[in-house]
């Protein structure tokens, strides 16, 4: 005989060895099964049907008198409920009135801008007040640039929005309006001297 064929026969003898090895392993484990509990094990679904009422589709329990005893079967039904994995802090925290900010700053109507609102108020400078008929009052005020310009009460002065509230002999009064962030407005007033070294 070649080597060949050699091999190949013993090749098929140890195959058809671990064919019946494995058989007689799988018959051995069903007849343990069958001594233990009488028969092989069967499905978790079919046990489940042998235990469930056919009538009621109630599942059946022993009593310790070896008596069937009815077991009614609870279903949650969620509808008009809350969600039970859902927080309650969270729920509280939406429901509770958020705080409402707003953007800080200077409050500004719509109006046509001056060339005094380019610069900010201490770098302004009163020139001089004017007074005509007792009753019109102009403020005179210098500018970075090197010019003059006059105002009356309700102008508009600084990059703030300070409006003019009142012309004196000696100054003007400038108030500013703010509006701070939980929504509170605040006024400002600033005062421009003639001769500001006099206190």
């Amino acid at each position: 005989m070649t080597r060949f064929k050699q091999e190949t026969r013993f090749l098929a003898v140890l195959l058809a060895l671990g064919i019946i090895w494995g058989t007689a392993l799988v018959v051995k484990s069903e007849e343990k099964e069958k001594g233990a509990g009488g028969s092989p094990k069967t499905n978790a679904t079919e046990l489940e049907k042998k235990q469930m009422d056919t009538e009621t589709n109630v599942p059946s329990m022993e009593t310790d008198e070896g008596q069937e005893k009815k077991v009614k079967r609870f279903v949650y039904n969620p509808s008009k409920k809350r969600d039970p994995f859902r927080s309650l802090i969270l729920k509280r925290a939406a429901s509770a009135a958020p705080i409402q900010t707003v953007a800080a700053g200077p409050i500004c109507e719509d109006h046509i801008r001056s060339p005094l609102e380019a610069w900010d108020l201490p770098i302004l400078r009163l020139e001089g007040v004017l007074v005509l008929d007792d009753q019109d009052w102009f403020g005179m005020i210098g500018a970075p640039d090197g010019r003059g310009y006059s105002v009356r009460v309700n102008h508009y002065v600084g990059r703030n929005c300070g409006q003019v509230s009142e012309i004196l002999p000696n100054r003007i009064i400038i108030r500013e309006q703010w509006r701070r962030s939980r929504g509170n407005i605040d006024t400002l007033t600033h005062t421009l001297k003639l001769r500001p070294e006099e206190e």
